[in-house]
C-alpha cells in the first residue's frame, strides 16, 4: 500500500506493476531513484510541482502537487512530451488505475483483457487505496465497447469509474458532448460541479462561440485567475481537449469576452493578472514574464494564487523559448518554503538540485 505521508514516503512505497499490468495500463512505473531526475526534467519543460511516478515512453504520468492540498487529495495527470500542456485523468492516486484505463480507452474493440490480467489490475489498484473504481470500469467494458467513437467510450468509462466525483463527472461530460450538445449538459453541470475548471472552460467557450446572450463575465474572470497548464484546451469544439490549440483555448475566449465588455470592475482591470492575461492574448510569442510579475505581487496577499501564476509563467516561458524557466522555478521554491508547503518545497528542491540552480 502506498504511503502518502510525504513525497519521500510515496516515492519509496510505489508498487511495481507486473508486465501484463503495465501493458494493460500502457505505462512503465518509475523506480524511486528515477523520480527526482524526472521531476527536474519536467520543470525544465515548464511543468512545475509534478511528481512523475510512471511514464509512457516520453509522456509522464504525474501527481500534481498543489498548495494546501494533501498528497492523497492531489490529481493525477498526463504531462505531454510534445507540448507543454497536461491533461488530468483522475481526481487522486486512489483512482489512478481506473483513470488511466479510461484515458487509454480500455473498451477499444481491439483491446482484450484476460481474467488473470483483470485480477492483477484490481490488485494493483488496491495498492493505491481503491479497487472499486477499477472493478466498476472493467465490469462496464463489454457494454461500452459497442460505442463507435473512442472519445465517447473514454467518457463513459470515466462515468462508471467514479460517478459521484466532480472531476470524473466533468471528464465524462467533456468527452461525450461537443458543439451545441454541450449546452444541454452544461445546464446541469453548472448547478452541480461549476467549480471544476474543465466545466468553466466549456461554459465560457460555449456561450461565446454560439453567442447565446448569456453573461459569462464572472466565469471569464475565474479563468483569467486559473491554472492554464493542465486542461486548457477544453472548448467543446471536439470531444475532450484539443492538445496544443492555445490560440483557440478557453482562456483566449475569456479574455476576448472581457475586452468587449463596456463596464468592468476597475479594480480587476487594473490588476496585474489582467495585465498578464492581455499580454498573453496579444502576442503569439509571449514568454510568461507578465505572469511571473503578477505572481511576485500576489505572493504576500494570496500565495496560492501566486504559485498558480508562477506555474503558468514557467509553462509559457518554456513553450516560447524552449529554455529552462529558472526564475519561475526559484520563485516557486521560495514561495513554497515561505508558506510551509512541504511536499511542493521538497519537489522544487529536488528540481533545483538536479538542475544546479
Amino acid at each position: 500500500m502506498i504511503n502518502t505521508d510525504s513525497v519521500e514516503s510515496l516515492s519509496n512505497s510505489l508498487p511495481s506493476g507486473s508486465h501484463d499490468v503495465e501493458r494493460a495500463l500502457m505505462l512503465k512505473m518509475r523506480l524511486s531513484d528515477a523520480i527526482s531526475p524526472a521531476t527536474a526534467s519536467l520543470a525544465q519543460r515548464g511543468y512545475l510541482g509534478c511528481l512523475p511516478f510512471a511514464h509512457d515512453e516520453r509522456d509522464e504520468i504525474v501527481l500534481r502537487l498543489l498548495p494546501e492540498r494533501d498528497l492523497d487529495d492531489s490529481p493525477v495527470a498526463i504531462a505531454w512530451w510534445s507540448v507543454t500542456e497536461g491533461m488530468t485523468i483522475a481526481p487522486d492516486l486512489s483512482r489512478f488505475v481506473a483513470g488511466r484505463l479510461a484515458q487509454t480507452d480500455m473498451a477499444d474493440p481491439d483491446r482484450k483483457i484476460s481474467d488473470s490480467t483483470r485480477a492483477r489490475l484490481i490488485k494493483f489498484a488496491a495498492e493505491f487505496g481503491d479497487k472499486s473504481s477499477t472493478e466498476s470500469l472493467l465490469d462496464s467494458v463489454d457494454e461500452v465497447r459497442s460505442i463507435k467513437d473512442s472519445s465517447v467510450r473514454a467518457g463513459k468509462l470515466w462515468e462508471v469509474a467514479c460517478p459521484d466525483d466532480p472531476l470524473c463527472k466533468a471528464l465524462a461530460g467533456a468527452w461525450t458532448h461537443r458543439r451545441k450538445e454541450v449546452g444541454d449538459w452544461l445546464k446541469q453541470a453548472m448547478r452541480e460541479i461549476s467549480d471544476v475548471e474543465i466545466v468553466l472552460r466549456l461554459y465560457v467557450t460555449y456561450h461565446v462561440i454560439y453567442q447565446t446572450g448569456t453573461d459569462v463575465t464572472e466565469e471569464a474572470w475565474k479563468l483569467v485567475a486559473a491554472d492554464d497548464v493542465f486542461d486548457p484546451t477544453y472548448t467543446g469544439a471536439s470531444y475532450g481537449p484539443t492538445k496544443g490549440a492555445w490560440l483557440s483555448e478557453a482562456l483566449t475566449y475569456a479574455i476576448r469576452w472581457l475586452q468587449e465588455q463596456k463596464r468592468l470592475d476597475p479594480q480587476r482591470t487594473q490588476s496585474e493578472l489582467w495585465k498578464a492575461a492581455q499580454a498573453y492574448e496579444d502576442s503569439e510569442n509571449y514568454d510568461g514574464s507578465e505572469h511571473l510579475a503578477a505572481a511576485r505581487k500576489l505572493a504576500t496577499e494570496n500565495p496560492a494564487l501566486a504559485y498558480t501564476h508562477a506555474a503558468n509563467a514557467a509553462a509559457f516561458y518554456a513553450r516560447e523559448t524552449e529554455k529552462t524557466p529558472i526564475e519561475a522555478i526559484i520563485f516557486a521554491h521560495e514561495l513554497a518554503l515561505a508558506n510551509d508547503w512541504k511536499n511542493l518545497s521538497t519537489v522544487l528542491e529536488w528540481t533545483r538540485a538536479e538542475i544546479g540552480i
